[in-house]
């Protein structure tokens, strides 16, 4: 069974700074932002690494 580590709150603090970093104003990114923060945190990294062998996913805005 393979463990899985728990997120990185290096990595979240260091997305949310560059989040907080762009042109767009804060909230612009909506729910995007948010995971990309968590991708970033889950992955360890910052920029995340593209996410590959994605079954479905559905973003959208209003």
């Amino acid at each position: 069974m393979t463990s899985l580590a728990a997120p990185s709150d290096t990595a979240r603090c260091e997305a949310e700074a560059r989040l907080g970093a762009l042109a767009t104003p804060p909230g612009a990114l909506g729910r995007l932002g948010e995971l990309g923060v968590w991708v970033a945190s889950c992955q360890g990294e910052v920029p995340p690494a593209p996410v590959t062998d994605v079954r479905l996913v559905v973003f959208a805005g209003a």
